[in-house]
Protein backbone atom coordinates (compact mmCIF):
# COMPACT_ATOMS: atom_id res chain seq x y z
CA UNK A 1 0.00 0.00 0.00
CA UNK A 2 2.78 2.39 -0.44
CA UNK A 3 6.38 2.39 -2.23
CA UNK A 4 9.53 3.61 -0.73
CA UNK A 5 12.03 4.78 -3.06
CA UNK A 6 16.08 5.11 -1.74
CA UNK A 7 18.35 7.52 -3.18
CA UNK A 8 20.44 6.43 -6.00
CA UNK A 9 23.63 7.91 -4.40
CA UNK A 10 24.95 8.80 -0.93
CA UNK A 11 21.65 10.12 1.40
CA UNK A 12 20.92 13.76 1.46
CA UNK A 13 18.87 15.08 4.47
CA UNK A 14 15.70 15.03 2.19
CA UNK A 15 12.29 13.01 2.23
CA UNK A 16 10.03 13.63 -0.03
CA UNK A 17 6.68 12.08 0.60
CA UNK A 18 3.41 11.87 -1.41
CA UNK A 19 0.37 10.68 0.61
CA UNK A 20 -2.53 11.60 -1.33
CA UNK A 21 -1.60 10.41 -5.50
CA UNK A 22 -2.80 7.01 -4.05
CA UNK A 23 -6.63 5.53 -6.17
CA UNK A 24 -6.72 2.35 -4.77
CA UNK A 25 -9.95 1.11 -2.92
CA UNK A 26 -8.30 -2.10 -0.94
CA UNK A 27 -10.80 -4.61 0.41
CA UNK A 28 -12.52 -5.14 3.06
CA UNK A 29 -13.37 -1.64 2.97
CA UNK A 30 -14.12 -0.91 -0.82
CA UNK A 31 -17.68 -1.88 -0.79
CA UNK A 32 -18.45 0.21 2.22
CA UNK A 33 -17.46 3.33 0.39
CA UNK A 34 -20.17 5.14 -1.49
CA UNK A 35 -17.35 6.25 -4.79
CA UNK A 36 -16.88 6.13 -8.18
CA UNK A 37 -13.54 6.54 -10.13
CA UNK A 38 -14.30 9.67 -11.13
CA UNK A 39 -15.01 11.07 -7.77
CA UNK A 40 -11.41 9.10 -6.38
CA UNK A 41 -9.57 10.81 -8.75
CA UNK A 42 -10.70 14.13 -8.25
CA UNK A 43 -10.14 13.74 -4.57
CA UNK A 44 -6.85 12.58 -5.20
CA UNK A 45 -3.45 14.32 -5.50
CA UNK A 46 -3.61 12.78 -9.08
CA UNK A 47 -0.33 12.45 -11.15
CA UNK A 48 1.65 14.67 -8.59
CA UNK A 49 3.72 11.51 -7.81
CA UNK A 50 5.23 11.69 -11.23
CA UNK A 51 6.34 15.75 -10.66
CA UNK A 52 9.12 13.83 -8.20
CA UNK A 53 9.95 10.68 -9.11
CA UNK A 54 12.87 12.59 -9.61
CA UNK A 55 13.66 12.36 -5.84
CA UNK A 56 16.08 9.42 -5.84
CA UNK A 57 18.63 11.55 -8.46
CA UNK A 58 18.28 14.27 -6.93
CA UNK A 59 19.53 12.33 -3.64
CA UNK A 60 16.29 12.30 -1.82
CA UNK A 61 14.32 9.09 -0.44
CA UNK A 62 10.47 8.74 -1.44
CA UNK A 63 8.08 8.02 0.14
CA UNK A 64 4.54 7.76 -1.85
CA UNK A 65 1.40 6.18 -0.39
CA UNK A 66 -1.11 3.84 -2.70
CA UNK A 67 -4.38 4.47 -1.41
CA UNK A 68 -7.15 6.83 -1.72
CA UNK A 69 -7.57 9.02 0.82
CA UNK A 70 -11.71 8.09 0.73
CA UNK A 71 -10.22 5.38 2.75
CA UNK A 72 -8.21 7.11 5.10
CA UNK A 73 -6.17 10.26 4.94
CA UNK A 74 -2.65 10.17 5.89
CA UNK A 75 -1.84 13.86 6.37
CA UNK A 76 -4.18 13.64 9.37
CA UNK A 77 -3.20 12.84 13.07
CA UNK A 78 -4.33 9.13 14.16
CA UNK A 79 -7.53 9.95 16.24
CA UNK A 80 -9.15 12.67 13.90
CA UNK A 81 -12.62 11.59 13.30
CA UNK A 82 -15.68 12.27 14.02
CA UNK A 83 -18.70 10.72 15.66
CA UNK A 84 -20.39 10.85 11.95
CA UNK A 85 -17.41 8.94 10.91
CA UNK A 86 -16.85 6.43 13.34
CA UNK A 87 -19.27 4.84 16.29
CA UNK A 88 -19.05 6.15 19.56
CA UNK A 89 -15.86 9.24 18.42
CA UNK A 90 -16.64 12.68 19.47
CA UNK A 91 -19.95 13.59 18.07
CA UNK A 92 -19.65 17.80 18.68
CA UNK A 93 -16.70 17.49 16.10
CA UNK A 94 -16.83 18.30 12.82
CA UNK A 95 -14.39 16.96 10.51
CA UNK A 96 -16.05 15.57 7.08
CA UNK A 97 -12.30 15.60 5.91
CA UNK A 98 -10.29 14.29 8.94
CA UNK A 99 -8.52 10.79 9.00
CA UNK A 100 -11.51 9.16 7.81
CA UNK A 101 -13.87 11.13 5.71
CA UNK A 102 -17.35 11.08 5.60
CA UNK A 103 -18.17 12.87 2.87
CA UNK A 104 -16.17 13.66 -0.60
CA UNK A 105 -14.83 17.01 -1.51
CA UNK A 106 -17.82 18.37 -3.09
CA UNK A 107 -20.14 17.49 -0.19
CA UNK A 108 -21.11 14.04 -1.21
CA UNK A 109 -21.62 11.17 1.25
CA UNK A 110 -19.38 8.83 1.24
CA UNK A 111 -21.06 6.09 3.72
CA UNK A 112 -24.81 5.13 4.41
CA UNK A 113 -23.93 5.32 7.90
CA UNK A 114 -20.81 5.50 10.54
CA UNK A 115 -18.31 3.09 10.18
CA UNK A 116 -17.62 0.72 13.81
CA UNK A 117 -14.52 1.63 15.97
CA UNK A 118 -13.26 -1.57 14.85
CA UNK A 119 -13.68 -1.15 10.96
CA UNK A 120 -11.79 2.52 11.65
CA UNK A 121 -8.91 0.34 13.50
CA UNK A 122 -8.26 -1.89 10.57
CA UNK A 123 -7.05 0.87 8.56
CA UNK A 124 -5.59 2.55 10.74
CA UNK A 125 -3.46 -0.49 11.53
CA UNK A 126 -2.79 -1.72 7.92
CA UNK A 127 -2.71 1.72 6.50
CA UNK A 128 -1.92 4.72 8.69
CA UNK A 129 0.51 2.72 10.67
CA UNK A 130 2.91 1.36 8.23
CA UNK A 131 2.96 4.84 5.99
CA UNK A 132 4.20 6.94 9.30
CA UNK A 133 6.36 3.99 10.67
CA UNK A 134 8.10 4.59 7.28
CA UNK A 135 8.50 8.05 7.48
CA UNK A 136 9.58 8.29 10.82
CA UNK A 137 12.23 5.72 9.68
CA UNK A 138 13.31 7.73 6.88
CA UNK A 139 13.51 10.99 8.70
CA UNK A 140 15.35 9.49 11.38
CA UNK A 141 17.60 7.53 9.12
CA UNK A 142 18.78 11.57 8.31
CA UNK A 143 19.09 12.79 11.47
CA UNK A 144 21.39 9.80 12.44
CA UNK A 145 23.74 9.90 9.31
CA UNK A 146 23.69 13.79 8.46
CA UNK A 147 22.26 15.79 12.14
CA UNK A 148 19.49 17.29 9.97
CA UNK A 149 15.95 16.16 8.67
CA UNK A 150 13.79 17.68 6.01
CA UNK A 151 10.20 16.50 4.22
CA UNK A 152 9.24 18.14 1.86
CA UNK A 153 5.33 17.22 1.25
CA UNK A 154 4.31 16.90 -2.27
CA UNK A 155 0.38 17.85 -2.90
CA UNK A 156 -1.74 19.27 -5.34
CA UNK A 157 -4.75 22.26 -5.34
CA UNK A 158 -7.39 22.74 -7.13
CA UNK A 159 -6.84 26.19 -8.87
CA UNK A 160 -9.62 27.69 -7.70
CA UNK A 161 -11.30 26.86 -4.41
CA UNK A 162 -15.00 25.70 -4.50
CA UNK A 163 -15.79 28.88 -2.55
CA UNK A 164 -13.68 31.26 -4.58
CA UNK A 165 -16.07 31.49 -7.66
CA UNK A 166 -15.37 34.93 -9.55
CA UNK A 167 -11.71 34.96 -7.28
CA UNK A 168 -8.53 35.18 -8.92
CA UNK A 169 -7.03 31.86 -9.32
CA UNK A 170 -4.58 30.42 -6.95
CA UNK A 171 -0.89 30.88 -6.61
CA UNK A 172 0.69 28.34 -8.92
CA UNK A 173 2.87 27.31 -5.63
CA UNK A 174 1.58 27.17 -2.04
CA UNK A 175 4.36 26.49 0.47
CA UNK A 176 2.71 25.66 3.62
CA UNK A 177 5.67 25.95 6.41
CA UNK A 178 2.67 26.53 9.51
CA UNK A 179 3.82 30.47 9.05
CA UNK A 180 7.47 30.06 8.25
CA UNK A 181 7.64 28.39 11.41
CA UNK A 182 8.28 24.56 10.20
CA UNK A 183 11.90 24.92 8.25
CA UNK A 184 14.10 27.53 8.66
CA UNK A 185 14.68 30.90 6.58
CA UNK A 186 17.46 29.01 4.20
CA UNK A 187 15.42 26.32 2.82
CA UNK A 188 11.92 28.31 2.62
CA UNK A 189 13.97 30.94 0.47
CA UNK A 190 15.07 28.44 -1.78
CA UNK A 191 11.61 27.22 -3.13
CA UNK A 192 10.81 30.88 -3.32
CA UNK A 193 14.19 31.93 -5.52
CA UNK A 194 13.17 27.95 -7.70
CA UNK A 195 9.26 29.64 -8.52
CA UNK A 196 10.77 32.98 -9.03
CA UNK A 197 12.99 32.13 -11.39
CA UNK A 198 10.77 29.40 -13.20
CA UNK A 199 7.97 32.25 -13.54
CA UNK A 200 5.87 30.57 -11.49
CA UNK A 201 3.47 32.56 -8.77
CA UNK A 202 3.88 31.84 -4.74
CA UNK A 203 1.84 32.52 -2.31
CA UNK A 204 2.65 31.13 1.44
CA UNK A 205 0.72 29.35 3.44
CA UNK A 206 -2.50 30.25 1.49
CA UNK A 207 -4.89 28.39 1.53
CA UNK A 208 -2.61 25.79 2.82
CA UNK A 209 -0.68 26.16 5.90
CA UNK A 210 0.68 22.61 5.59
CA UNK A 211 -0.99 19.53 7.21
CA UNK A 212 -0.52 17.10 10.21
CA UNK A 213 3.31 15.89 8.55
CA UNK A 214 4.01 19.59 8.78
CA UNK A 215 2.94 20.20 11.91
CA UNK A 216 4.65 17.10 13.46
CA UNK A 217 8.37 17.02 11.51
CA UNK A 218 8.52 20.63 11.42
CA UNK A 219 11.01 21.45 14.37
CA UNK A 220 14.09 23.39 13.35
CA UNK A 221 14.60 23.88 16.59
CA UNK A 222 15.68 20.17 16.79
CA UNK A 223 17.42 20.30 13.31
CA UNK A 224 14.07 18.64 12.00
CA UNK A 225 12.66 20.48 9.26
CA UNK A 226 9.19 20.30 6.30
CA UNK A 227 7.79 21.51 4.01
CA UNK A 228 4.24 21.40 2.60
CA UNK A 229 4.57 22.17 -1.44
CA UNK A 230 1.19 22.37 -2.83
CA UNK A 231 1.19 22.93 -6.74
CA UNK A 232 -2.14 23.97 -8.79
CA UNK A 233 -3.50 21.06 -10.91
CA UNK A 234 -3.86 22.97 -14.08
CA UNK A 235 0.37 23.14 -14.73
CA UNK A 236 -0.28 19.60 -15.34
CA UNK A 237 -3.18 18.74 -15.68
CA UNK A 238 -6.82 19.26 -17.48
CA UNK A 239 -8.89 19.99 -14.38
CA UNK A 240 -12.19 19.61 -15.96
CA UNK A 241 -11.47 15.60 -17.85
CA UNK A 242 -9.10 14.94 -15.25
CA UNK A 243 -6.25 13.71 -17.10
CA UNK A 244 -2.61 14.37 -17.35
CA UNK A 245 -1.30 16.87 -19.54
CA UNK A 246 2.11 15.10 -20.72
CA UNK A 247 3.44 17.72 -22.15
CA UNK A 248 3.17 20.77 -19.57
CA UNK A 249 3.40 17.14 -16.44
CA UNK A 250 7.24 16.74 -18.29
CA UNK A 251 7.93 20.22 -18.07
CA UNK A 252 7.31 20.45 -14.19
CA UNK A 253 8.90 17.36 -13.46
CA UNK A 254 11.92 18.67 -14.71
CA UNK A 255 11.67 22.02 -12.77
CA UNK A 256 10.54 19.53 -9.86
CA UNK A 257 14.15 17.89 -10.24
CA UNK A 258 16.11 20.99 -10.12
CA UNK A 259 13.61 22.42 -7.02
CA UNK A 260 14.55 19.17 -5.34
CA UNK A 261 18.23 18.86 -5.60
CA UNK A 262 18.64 22.80 -4.45
CA UNK A 263 16.73 21.66 -1.48
CA UNK A 264 18.61 18.42 -0.99
CA UNK A 265 22.18 20.82 -1.61
CA UNK A 266 20.80 23.22 1.43
CA UNK A 267 19.84 20.68 3.77
CA UNK A 268 23.19 19.76 3.17
CA UNK A 269 24.74 22.94 4.18
CA UNK A 270 22.77 23.19 7.46
CA UNK A 271 24.21 20.04 8.25
CA UNK A 272 27.49 20.88 7.72
CA UNK A 273 27.03 23.82 10.61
Amino acid sequence: MLDVFDPDEADSPMVVEVPHAGTMLPAPWATGILTDATSVLRDADSFVDELVLDAPSAGAALLRANVSRHVLDLNRSRDEYDGQAVEGAPAHLCLPHGLIWHTNSQGDPLMRAPISEADAQSRIRAIYDPYHAELERLMRRSLDRNGVALVLAVHSMPSHGANRKGLPRRADVVPGTQNFTSATPSLIKIVEEWARGEGLTLSHDDPYRGGWVTKLWGRPGLNCHAIQLEFCRDLYMDEATLERNSGKLQALRASCATLMKRLSDGARLLAKH
